[in-house]
């Protein structure tokens, strides 16, 4: 065990500083979950959202993840639309 504490000190990295958003919605984060279980509307992914100051969190199923980038950016703009604004 004591092994184990010293390789763990050994590779443990330093914290970073990191910028905080003065606003709410200043800094948002998006991403796509999936595969996951297959809904009864056939959904198989989630696209996520999280404003960065508060921690809101929304996440909404959707069919795919994409098929080509146009496609993922119709996606996540038909989910912001419908279910965040």
């Amino acid at each position: 065990m004591l092994v184990e504490q010293i390789n763990a000190k050994e590779t443990k990295l330093p914290l970073q500083i990191t910028n905080t958003p003065e606003v709410v919605w200043q800094n948002c984060s998006f991403d796509i979950v999936g595969v996951l279980t297959q809904t009864l509307e056939n959904n198989k992914y989630s696209l996520t959202f999280q404003d960065e100051l508060t921690k809101y969190r929304v996440a909404v199923a959707i069919m795919q993840q994409y098929a080509i980038m146009q496609q993922y950016a119709i996606t996540v703009a038909r989910v912001l639309l419908r279910k965040l604004f």
